[in-house]
């Protein structure tokens, strides 16, 4: 089976391991995995701030770039879900709105193609670890998607993930977020919480050990 790989923007530019270990699992799973340097960003942030004629754009470039793919698989639920659910309002007018209907189900989240796709329940492995899963803010919309991710985890020997502190990540963080109690861990030294953003009001009884804030 051959898959492509689409390796978000964002990925790409900041956490470029994240694209190398979608592909590695890909891999292990018996897939060919191909990766076409021609790809760029989906166009998701410009839509989502208003920038249609530039998303569109974009949209139209992924489409052109993946059109004959087999499969097309991201370690990223957002932007999957923006190709899937968003690219007919910004290809409405365009010739490649055809090209993208037929593209369309062919294109998921990683995890979503291990186990929807590829029948993998559980993941293999061992992990001697203990973690927390924080959710992006689009998969608490999707159970099916949740699921996956904790059912292919489950797979793991020794990796611990608890209910409660699992549960607390519900959406992208916000300093709503960070009121609500997200830095309230039992063991704040087994725990890293990092924002590239600046975040005001923070409450004065959180419990993480250290916390930096980088303009």
């Amino acid at each position: 089976m051959k898959v492509h790989l689409f390796v978000p923007c964002m990925a790409d530019a900041f956490v470029p391991e994240v694209g190398l270990a979608a592909a590695d699992c890909l891999a292990a799973a018996g897939c060919e995995v191909v990766f076409d340097p021609r790809q760029t960003c989906c166009g998701q942030m410009f839509a989502n701030s208003g920038m249609e004629r530039e998303a569109g754009r974009l949209a139209r470039r992924f489409v052109g770039v993946f059109r004959d793919a087999e499969y097309v698989v991201g370690p990223s639920g957002s932007c999957t879900g923006f190709v899937r659910e968003r690219y007919g309002r910004l290809l409405r007018r365009g010739p490649e709105l055809d090209d993208w209907r037929a593209l369309r189900g062919r294109v998921f989240e990683l995890t979503g193609f291990l186990t929807g796709v590829l029948g993998i329940s559980a993941w293999a492995g061992r992990f001697e670890s203990r973690a927390t899963l924080h959710w992006s803010c689009h998969m608490p919309q999707d159970g099916a998607a949740q699921g996956a991710v904790e059912g292919l985890l489950r797979g793991i020997e020794g990796l611990e993930l608890t209910a409660d502190e699992r549960r607390r990540y519900e959406a992208s963080a916000t300093e709503q977020e960070i009121a609500a109690g997200a830095l309230s861990v039992a063991d704040a030294g087994a725990h890293v919480f990092c924002f590239l953003r600046r975040i005001e009001g923070l409450p004065d009884d959180t419990s993480a050990r250290d916390f930096t804030d980088q303009d």
